[in-house]
């Protein structure tokens, strides 16, 4: 037995499970609990805390929001941002229930099991009616105030096609070799992005490896294999295919060719490993992936350097691109939208193209004035099937 080979992989194991931000945020949510109760008569603990006293720490936790839930009659109802009224400020509703997802895991994990008992008052505490009850209240409070779930302000092409055109400009004019790989970096991964629907977060862990190029027609394909969704289960993965446009200003394909040709020519190997990358200044290319923080703050100097910034963010791309099969020119269905970004279901892609909203919304309103044209039609046949 090769008992350090052991240990070594126990050791990568645990480390990779620590990282996961599910496991750091249950850690953070598990001694903010544990630091809560110490001060609750009689300092229960987390194995035997119930759920009145855990209802107390959700209460605790709701004065630490930034959603104001307004009265009725307050002048700012239905309106974004914290204003000057005595309307309290809360957690949102959808966070408050991904917050008792995680108390749920927690408790399991030390041993409580996933259900409550009434009867015997014993269980998880987390699953107690009077925790269902708070939730329930909450949505209920918050759509009375006409609060709505927060979502990403899609970007559309005519956002990226300016973003595009900036930087062929800014490459003619700068000669330091970062700012040449930054600038086409980002103008491949931002357009590579919207065409493909992806996550930013999933554009990042892209690898050279991964792609081929179709020599019929110069499209790209992308085999991915790991993801914030896609981690390997059953031998899943997902194709990513990038088609050339006549376009070329925003043609993901050319800007993909160009960001790896500069790449190249600035003696990055761009053979194997992340294809975009992270750049350390005084450092320069490194070879672990961009991060996500890069790709914000980028996006975000660009759009407010062209005084176009509205607010966005790198999932914008994604809400932008989803709107975009959806409601434009070609209105792909649900099903396919969900199978080209890579979704399980068709409820992603109907949250984020709001077609549910929109679009459904006037083929219903359509519907609804044409049936009354004879308005006398609905009437007649229902008095003749002998309907009471």
């Amino acid at each position: 037995m090769d008992w350090a080979l052991i240990q070594q992989r126990e050791s990568d194991i645990d480390s990779t499970v620590a990282k996961r931000k599910t496991t750091q945020r249950r850690h953070s949510l598990s001694l903010e609990l544990e630091n809560f109760l110490e001060l609750l008569p009689p300092s229960p603990t987390i194995a035997s805390v119930g759920p009145v006293d855990l209802r107390k720490f959700l209460i605790h936790k709701d004065t630490m929001g930034r959603t104001q839930v307004h009265d009725v009659q307050c002048q700012f109802l239905g309106q974004v941002g914290l204003k000057s009224c005595n309307c309290p400020v809360r957690l949102a509703s959808s966070y408050v229930s991904n917050i008792i997802s995680l108390l749920k895991d927690i408790f399991e994990r030390n041993g409580r099991g996933r259900t409550w008992d009434v009867k015997l008052w014993d269980g998880n505490p987390a699953c107690a009616p009077i925790i269902t009850d708070y939730l329930k209240v909450m949505k209920e409070e918050q759509a009375k105030a006409h609060i709505l779930p927060k979502q990403a302000k899609p970007l559309f092409v005519s956002k990226l096609r300016a973003i595009s055109d900036f930087i062929s400009q800014r490459l003619i004019c700068t000669f330091d070799p970062c700012d040449t790989y930054i600038l086409a970096r980002d103008r491949a991964l931002f357009l590579a992005q919207f065409f493909v629907g992806g996550r930013a977060s999933d554009m990042s862990n892209i690898l050279i490896q991964e792609i081929t190029v179709l020599h019929k027609d110069n499209s790209v394909a992308i085999r991915s294999t790991f993801g914030k969704t896609l981690r390997g289960g059953d031998g899943d993965y997902h194709v990513l295919m990038l088609k050339p446009l006549p376009d070329v200003r925003i043609c993901p394909v050319s800007a993909l060719r160009s960001y790896v040709m500069l790449a190249t020519a600035l003696g990055i190997q761009m053979e194997k490993g992340p294809l975009f990358r992270e750049v350390h200044p005084g450092v320069g290319v490194s070879s672990i992936p961009i991060q996500y923080s890069s790709i914000r703050n980028n996006l975000r100097g660009y759009l407010i350097h062209l005084g176009i910034f509205e607010g966005e963010t790198p999932h914008s791309i994604r809400s932008g691109h989803t709107v975009t099969v959806s409601l434009g020119p070609s209105q792909l269905g649900p099903e396919s939208v969900a199978a080209h970004v890579g979704w399980r279901s068709t409820a992603a892609v109907r949250h984020y193209s709001r077609s549910r909203v929109l679009k459904d919304a006037v083929v219903l309103a359509s519907s609804v004035a044409n049936s009354i044209k004879d308005d006398g039609l609905a009437e007649s046949l229902f008095n003749r099937m002998g309907a009471k």
